[in-house]
């Protein structure tokens, strides 16, 4: 069992008071390979990321739905292969992440160019490697994409990312994301907020 519901499923604590991560102490492990380490818990990895991928489709059963794990929180080749082989397209904002995922062999059409600060570079790449969306962040984005879209002689995918008035967006979307959200780890099925988006930050994070 977790050491607690943020913690991967194979942590626990032994009887000596010490973390273990799959039966192997972190002493144990600190001495095999050295501090600093990062250990990553690949069975749960696979396993949240099916988890999220699984609740998405069943919340909106009525369309086709893409989930997309956020490459600036932990982003590796290994990483890639696991959350894409999960269902899952990968979200990048720099031309290293990109470069990362593309590396691992994901395909263009499993990637998302997301942020606020795309040079031209990062829109032709993903242009050219026929990423699945480039979200527009910035007034002048669609004029930018669609001006290295023409000298490329290709198509881009491009998704408007909008942000609306906070108390028409709860209304309108309170339902269909309560039922997501309850199917995931961490909802408690009832709750005094005015919508759910506070809680869908907070259980991305902790995931």
């Amino acid at each position: 069992m977790a050491v607690t519901p943020i913690w991967p499923a194979g942590s626990d604590v032994n009887e000596q008071g010490e973390i273990t991560f799959h039966g192997r102490t972190a002493e144990s492990l600190l001495n095999e390979f050295g501090s600093p380490l990062y250990v990553i818990d690949t069975d749960d990895v696979r396993a949240r990321a099916t988890k999220f991928v699984k609740s998405a489709a069943n919340a909106f059963n009525n369309t086709v739905t893409h989930v997309s794990f956020a490459g600036k929180a932990l982003l590796s080749k290994e990483i890639c292969r696991i959350v894409t082989e999960s269902g899952m397209l990968i979200d990048t904002c720099t031309m290293g992440e990109m470069r990362i995922a593309l590396a691992a062999g994901v395909p263009g059409r499993r990637l998302v160019l997301h942020g606020n600060n795309k040079s031209d570079e990062e829109i032709a790449l993903a242009i050219e490697q026929g990423f699945a969306k480039i979200v527009i962040d910035e007034p002048d984005e669609p004029e930018r994409v669609a001006a290295i879209a023409r000298k490329l002689g290709k198509l881009a995918n491009a998704l408007d990312h909008m942000v609306v008035d906070q108390e028409v967006l709860a209304q309108a979307m309170l339902g269909r994301k309560a039922k997501l959200l309850q199917q995931l780890p961490g909802c408690r099925g009832v709750c005094q907020r005015r919508s759910c988006h506070s809680c869908l930050l907070s259980m991305v994070a902790a995931s």
